[in-house]
C-alpha cells in the first residue's frame, strides 16, 4: 500500500486505456476477485485445464464453484473441441 501502489495503479490503468486499476498482493487474489466480479460463485463451475498452476483451481474453490477440468490439446493448452461437452445447465 502507499504512494508506490498509488502510482503503479494509476500507471498500469492508463497503459490498459482504463479508469481504474487495482493492485492485489498476488495472482490468487486476482483470479479470485476476477470470478467474483464476474458473478461465479456457489452453484457456478468453472472451465479451466487440468495442467493449471494450483492457485486457478484454488480460487475457483474460493468463491464457491466447482472447477470442471477439461483436457489440453498437444500444445498442452485447453482443448478448445472438448470445451463445449464441459458445459453444463
Amino acid at each position: 500500500m502507499g504512494p508506490a501502489v498509488e502510482e503503479f495503479e494509476r500507471n498500469f490503468a492508463q497503459l490498459c486505456g482504463v479508469k481504474y486499476a487495482i493492485g492485489v498482493s498476488n495472482g490468487t487474489d486476482a483470479i479470485f476477485l476476477a470470478l467474483k466480479v464476474l458473478g461465479i460463485g456457489e452453484g457456478n463451475e468453472v472451465i479451466t485445464a487440468p495442467n493449471t498452476f494450483l492457485a486457478t483451481v484454488g480460487a475457483i474453490v474460493q468463491t464457491g464453484a466447482l472447477p470442471r477440468l477439461v483436457d489440453v490439446a498437444n500444445d498442452y493448452n485447453i482443448d478448445p473441441e472438448k470445451i463445449e461437452a464441459a458445459i453444463n445447465e
